[in-house]
C-alpha cells in the first residue's frame, strides 16, 4: 500500500483496504470528504510519478477527480476490491487520464474555419453521400460490433472498460473491433478504411 493512502504507522493491509473501501461507500453515500481525504494525496503522488509537472498537477488531480466522479460516479461504482486495492485502481485511472490528456496535446490543433476553402457544392453533397454510406455501413454491422467500434472509438474507453460491458474478456474487444473494421472495408469497398 502505498506511502501516501497509511492511516499509521504499521497499518495492516486488511485494515487499509477496509478504510479505503469505508472512504469509497462514503462517497457513493454523498459524503465524499472521507474519499477525498484519503485519496488526493496519493493522486497528486501518482500524477507527480509519471511526470506531470508541478505547474500543471492541481488542474490534472481535478481531471483524475472529474473522471471517478462524473455520469453518476460511474467509475467509482466500477471498483471492485476483488480484483485488487483501491489505491492500484485510483492510480490507474490517474494513469489513463494522464495519457488520454498527453495524446489530446500532441495532436495539432485543428485548423480555424477562416484558413479553410470553402467547399463547393458537388464537393459538401459528395461529402454527405459519403457520411451517409458510413452511417449505413455502421448500422449494419451485428449488435456487438457496433456498440464495440462506439465504446472505443466514439467513447474513447480503454479495452477493460469496453470489456466489462461487452461481457468478454479484454483481447476480445480486440477481434470483435478488428471484425468490425474488417466488414466495414467490405461494406464500403476501402482497404485503406481507418477509424
Amino acid at each position: 500500500m502505498p506511502e501516501g493512502l497509511r492511516v499509521a504507522v504499521g497499518c495492516e493491509k486488511g485494515a487499509q483496504d477496509a478504510g479505503d473501501a469505508e472512504a469509497i461507500r462514503a462517497c457513493l453515500a454523498g459524503e465524499p470528504d472521507p474519499f477525498l481525504k484519503r485519496f488526493l494525496p496519493f493522486i497528486a503522488q501518482v500524477l507527480r510519478d509519471v511526470g506531470v509537472r508541478a505547474a500543471d498537477l492541481e488542474e490534472m488531480r481535478q481531471e483524475v477527480l472529474l473522471a471517478l466522479l462524473q455520469n453518476g460516479t460511474r467509475r467509482l461504482r466500477a471498483f471492485d476490491p476483488a480484483k485488487g486495492s483501491a489505491a492500484s485502481w485510483v492510480a490507474r485511472i490517474a494513469r489513463q487520464v494522464t495519457s488520454k490528456r498527453r495524446t489530446r496535446d500532441a495532436r495539432p490543433p485543428p485548423r480555424s474555419a477562416g484558413t479553410m476553402e470553402p467547399l463547393t457544392p458537388a464537393d459538401e453533397a459528395e461529402r454527405r453521400e459519403e457520411c451517409q454510406r458510413l452511417a449505413d455501413a455502421l448500422l449494419s454491422l451485428p449488435a456487438r460490433e457496433g456498440l464495440c467500434l462506439a465504446l472505443l472509438l466514439e467513447q474513447g474507453l480503454p479495452a477493460i472498460e469496453a470489456a466489462e460491458i461487452l461481457r468478454v474478456e479484454p483481447a476480445s474487444v480486440y477481434a470483435i473491433r478488428d471484425r468490425a473494421l474488417e466488414r466495414l472495408r467490405e461494406i464500403l469497398g476501402k482497404s485503406d478504411f481507418q477509424p
